[in-house]
C-alpha cells in the first residue's frame, strides 16, 4: 500500500465509523432484549445454547444474557464462566438453593434491563438471526411469537415445526393454546409485565401456562411470524416426559389457576374453548402416565389421585365428560409401543444429516463458493484460481440457472471455456441444496436468498462460512425493509473498503477491494463518443418503488432544460413500464462506454462509472437515507431537485472539458469504498484470508456431528509455491494504477505535490489530531509538504486550501466523546 493511501488509513477509519454512527437510529443504541436463561445441572448441553447466542447477528451491545444457575450440582457454573468475555453482556446469577424453575425465571426478570425479555431453555438454541429478526417482527407491539423447532441430533428424529397463530383473538387464541402455552420463542415488553404484575409460580410445574395465558390477555397487540426461529431439543431425561405425583398436582393446579382467573372476565365461549382444550391436555399427562416406568399399580395409585384432584378442585365436572374414567383407563393400558414415536432406534454410526444428500465426499476439504449470477462466477474464479496456486482446491456451485430465482443470470455459454480451469458445477438449488458437513470453508456472496437456509444449518456444524461483500449494501437497512441486515450471519466478511468498516465493526473483518471497480481502473482511460447523460434506473425488490417517478421526472426534466440528450439504463429486476422515455437496450457498460456522465441514486454503477472516468452525479431526490454516496470526498457531485442537478451537470461537464481527470479527482474516494490503492489483487487479498483461515483452523463447535461440542478440524497444509502475501508495487494488474500509488511510486507524475497537498488537506479535515502529530517540525511529511507548497506556489489554489485546512485543524481539540460526520468534503481537483 502506497505512503498516501496508509497515511490516510486512520483517518479514513474514524470517517467510516463517523458515518455509521450518524445514521444509526435512536432505536439501536438502547439495550433491547434481555435473554433469561434458567439453569440446572445444564452442563452437557448448556453450549449450543450460549454459542448460538455469541453467533447472533444483532450486534451484542443490543442485548444481555442473564444465566440463573439454580443450584446446580454438575460443572454448569464452570461452563457459564468461561463465555464471561465471549458474551458481552453475561451476568450470571447464582440461587443459593434450588427454588425450580419458575423462581429462576422471576429471578431474571427482575434483574432484566432490556426493552423487551426472551425467554430461553438451557438445553435449546437459537438461530443465529432470532434476536434481529424478532425486533423487527414485534414493531410496536406488546409481544411477538415464532414458531419452533422440535428435534435432535444424537439419533433419527422427525423434525416438527410448530404452528403457533391467532385465528380470532389473542384472548381465545390464548385460551385454546393456538398460540402457545409455553414462554419460549417469545419477545415481549417488560413494561408490559411489570405493569400487570406478571410472574411466574414458583415451586411448581407448568408455571408457564398461566404466565403465557396473563401475557396474552394483557397485551394490546401482538405479531407472529411463521419463521421457525426457536431450536426445542428433545432428549429422553426431560422433564416433560417424566411423571410423578407433584407433577400430577401441579397440573390440576395450573388448570384451576387458569380458570380462577377467567371465570368472571371471559366470555362464556372463550371459558369453555379453554375447558374443552384442558381437557385434552389432561389427558396427554395421563398418557404420560401410561407411558412412563412406574409400575401398574404405582399407575394406578397416580391416576386415581390425579382424578381426585379435579373432582376435589370442582372442576371434573366442568371439563369433558367421562374425563375422569378415560384418565383411568388410559392410565392402565400398556405402554404404547411407539412411545416417542419420531424417535426412531439409534443405528450405529448415526450422523446427522439437514438434507436427503450430503456432499460430504465430493466437498471434503474443499473451499466451496455459492455463486447465483454470472458476477458472483466472475469474482470468485480469480480466488479459486489463487487458492490452488496455495495448494486449496476449491468448486464453486453456479446456481445461476435455477429455478427458485425470480429472474435469472447465467453466465453466457460462449464465457463458459474461460473457466474451463476451475470446478464449476451447476445446481439446480430449487431441488437440491449443495451442503456438506465437512468443507474447509463456505464462501457465499450474500446471505440473504437461499444461502441462508445454508448458513443457519451450518451452527452446529462449525465449517468457517465467509461472506464476500459483492457490491454495494444497505448495511442497516435504513431503506430497505428486511427482517435481517445482510453479511451479519457469516464468520468471516470480506470487505471492499474501509467505508464498510464502521458498519460491521462488531464482525470479523477483511479488507480485499472491488473485483469489477479494479478491472476497469485496469483500462486504458477511453474518452466518451456522445455528449449525452446516462440516467440509471435500479428500484427493485420493493426498495423506494413508490419513489420512482419522482426520481426518473426530475432527471429527464434537467437534461431536457439543459438541453442534454439523456438515456436511461434500467436494471433488469426493475419491471416499471418506462416506456415514455428513452430507454436504451444495450448494457449499462456500453452506455457509459459512449456517454458523458452518470446520474445515478445508491448503485454501484457509480462506483464502476467512476473507475472507468465518467463524471458522476448522485441524484437523490426521494430521501433516501443509505450514507454510502453521501460523501463523496470531491470525486462527484450531489444534487437533490431538477435545480441542483442542472447545477450539477454543469459543474461536470466544465470539469471535463476543461482537461479534469475523473480517476484522479475519485481516487481518494474509490481507495475508501473499493481498496484501490492496495498493490495486491482483491482476488490475491480473498485468497490469502481463506487461507489463513483454512490452513490454520480454530476448533469447530460441531455438536450435530456426534463429537463432542468442539472438534480440532484437519488443516489445510498450503503449497510451498504459494502466492507471496504481497506483490511488488510495479507489478499492480492495471495500466495506470490508482492515483494514490502514483503519488510515490512516481516521483516524475507531474500532479504528484498538487495531489499530496490534497491528500493531506483531506487528513487534515477527517483527522486533525493524528495528522497534526505526523506534520510535526522536522517528520518526514512536513517535509514532503513542504516541499510540495515551494513547488507550487503560495498564489496556487491548493495550496492555499492546504493551509486553510492546516489553520483549521490546528484550531480543532482531541474529541473526547462521540464523533460527529464532518461537515467538509475534499474539493475537486
Amino acid at each position: 500500500m502506497s505512503l498516501a493511501a496508509d497515511m490516510l488509513k486512520t483517518p479514513l477509519i474514524n470517517l467510516s465509523m463517523d458515518i455509521a454512527e450518524a445514521v444509526r437510529l435512536d432505536r439501536d443504541a438502547e439495550l433491547a432484549v434481555s435473554v433469561i436463561i434458567p439453569c440446572f445441572d445444564s452442563a452437557a448441553f448448556l453450549h449450543p445454547c450460549l454459542e448460538s447466542l455469541i453467533h447472533q447477528t444483532l450486534p451484542q451491545a443490543r442485548f444481555e444474557v442473564i444465566c440463573i444457575d439454580d443450584c446446580s450440582t454438575d460443572d454448569t457454573l464452570q461452563v457459564l464462566r468461561k463465555y464471561e468475555g465471549r458474551i458481552a453482556n453475561l451476568r450470571i446469577i447464582r440461587h443459593v438453593k434450588n427454588r425450580k424453575q419458575g423462581a429462576a425465571r422471576n429471578t431474571g426478570l427482575d434483574a432484566a434491563r432490556g426493552r423487551y425479555v426472551f425467554f430461553l431453555d438451557s438445553d435449546d438454541f437459537l438461530r443465529v438471526d432470532t434476536l434481529e429478526v424478532m425486533l423487527n417482527v414485534i414493531g410496536n407491539a406488546d409481544v411477538a411469537v415464532c414458531q419452533h423447532i422440535k428435534t435432535r441430533y444424537d439419533k433419527p428424529h422427525k423434525r416438527t415445526v410448530s404452528n403457533r397463530h391467532v385465528k380470532t383473538t389473542l384472548s381465545l387464541a390464548a385460551l385454546e393454546n393456538t398460540v402457545g402455552w409455553w414462554p419460549f420463542g417469545m419477545l415481549i415488553l417488560r413494561q408490559m409485565l411489570d405493569n400487570h404484575g406478571i410472574r411466574f409460580r414458583e415451586g411448581v410445574y407448568f408455571e408457564d401456562i398461566d404466565f403465557n395465558i396473563r401475557v396474552f390477555l394483557n397485551a394490546t397487540s401482538h405479531a407472529i411470524t411463521k419463521e421457525a426461529l426457536y431450536y426445542y431439543i428433545e432428549r429422553d431425561s426431560s422433564t416433560v416426559n417424566s411423571v410423578n405425583e407433584k407433577k400430577l398436582r401441579d397440573s390440576v393446579a395450573a388448570i384451576a389457576d387458569v380458570y380462577g382467573l377467567i371465570a368472571g372476565t371471559a366470555t362464556k365461549g372463550d371459558q369453555d374453548a379453554f375447558l374443552k382444550k384442558s381437557s385434552g391436555w389432561l389427558m396427554l399427562q395421563a398418557q404420560r402416565l401410561r407411558d412412563s416406568s412406574n409400575t401398574p399399580e404405582e399407575k394406578d395409585r397416580l391416576a386415581q389421585l390425579f382424578v381426585d384432584g379435579l373432582r376435589s378442585g370442582h372442576l371434573l365436572e366442568k371439563l369433558d365428560a367421562g374425563l375422569g374414567e378415560k384418565i383411568l383407563q388410559t392410565a392402565a393400558q400398556p405402554p404404547a409401543s411407539a412411545a416417542g414415536a419420531a424417535t426412531q432406534k439409534n443405528p450405529e454410526n448415526f450422523r446427522y444429516n439437514p438434507w436427503p444428500k450430503d456432499f460430504r465426499d465430493e466437498f471434503m476439504d474443499k473451499v466451496i463458493f455459492f455463486c447465483e449470477v454470472n458476477y458472483h462466477i466472475r469474482s470468485a474464479a480469480p480466488i479459486a484460481r489463487e487458492l490452488k496456486a496455495r495448494g486449496i482446491d476449491s468448486i464453486i456451485v453456479d446456481a445461476s440457472r435455477s429455478t427458485t430465482f425470480s429472474s435469472n443470470r447465467p453466465l453466457p455459454d460462449e464465457e463458459l471455456p474461460l473457466y474451463a480451469d476451475v470446478n464449476l458445477r451447476p445446481f439446480n438449488v430449487g431441488e437440491t441444496l449443495p451442503f456438506a458437513t465437512d468443507a474447509a470453508a463456505f464462501i457465499f456472496m450474500n446471505d440473504l436468498t437461499y444461502t441462508k437456509r445454508l448458513i443457519f444449518e451450518n451452527f452446529g456444524f462449525g465449517v468457517p462460512t465467509f461472506g464476500f461483500y459483492e457490491g454495494i449494501n444497505d448495511d442497516w437497512n435504513l431503506d430497505r425493509i428486511s427482517p435481517r441486515m445482510p453479511y451479519r450471519s457469516v464468520d468471516y466478511l470480506l470487505l471492499p473498503g474501509i467505508y464498510q468498516q464502521g458498519f460491521y465493526r462488531d464482525r470479523e473483518c477483511r479488507i480485499v477491494g472491488l473485483p469489477n471497480v479494479r478491472s476497469w481502473l485496469a483500462k486504458p482511460y477511453a474518452p466518451p463518443t456522445r455528449r449525452r447523460a446516462i440516467i440509471n434506473v435500479n428500484f427493485t425488490y420493493g426498495v423506494l418503488e413508490d419513489r420512482r417517478d419522482s426520481y426518473v421526472e426530475s432527471a429527464v426534466r434537467a437534461c431536457q432544460e439543459m438541453g442534454l440528450d439523456y438515456i436511461i439504463t434500467q436494471h433488469p429486476a426493475d419491471k416499471a413500464d418506462l416506456s415514455a422515455y428513452n430507454v436504451g437496450k444495450e448494457s449499462v457498460y456500453d452506455m457509459l462506454a459512449e456517454g458523458s456522465l452518470l446520474i445515478s441514486r445508491f448503485s454501484t454503477t457509480m462506483l464502476e462509472a467512476l473507475a472507468m472516468g465518467r463524471p458522476v452525479i448522485y441524484h437523490n431526490p426521494i430521501n433516501e437515507r443509505v450514507p454510502k454516496f453521501g460523501q463523496p470526498l470531491g470525486a462527484y457531485s450531489m444534487s437533490h431537485d431538477v435545480e441542483s442537478l442542472k447545477a450539477a451537470l454543469q459543474r461536470e461537464m466544465d470539469f471535463v472539458d476543461n482537461g479534469g481527470s475523473v480517476r484522479d479527482r475519485a481516487a481518494l474516494f474509490l481507495h475508501f469504498h473499493c481498496n484501490t490503492a492496495d498493490s495486491r489483487d482483491p482476488s490475491e487479498l480473498a485468497a490469502a484470508a481463506i487461507a489463513e483461515v483454512v490452513s490454520n483452523p480454530p476448533d469447530r463447535f460441531a455438536f450435530k456431528t456426534g463429537a463432542q461440542d468442539f472438534v480440532r478440524p484437519r488443516a489445510l497444509r498450503l503449497s510451498s509455491a504459494a502466492v507471496p502475501a504481497s506483490v511488488p508495487e510495479s507489478s499492480l494488474p492495471h495500466a495506470n494504477g490508482s492515483l494514490l500509488d502514483r503519488l510515490v511510486a512516481d516521483p516524475d507524475y507531474t500532479a504528484r505535490h498538487a495531489q499530496l497537498l490534497q491528500a493531506c488537506a483531506a487528513a487534515l479535515l477527517l483527522d486533525p489530531v493524528v495528522t497534526l502529530e505526523q506534520l510535526g517540525d522536522g517528520t518526514p511529511l512536513a517535509k514532503t509538504m513542504a516541499e510540495a507548497t515551494a513547488a507550487l506556489g503560495e498564489d496556487n489554489t491548493l495550496v492555499a486550501h492546504y493551509r486553510k485546512t492546516l489553520a483549521h485543524a490546528q484550531g480543532v481539540r482531541p474529541r473526547s466523546g462521540p464523533r460527529t460526520l464532518p461537515s467538509a468534503a475534499i474539493p475537486a481537483a
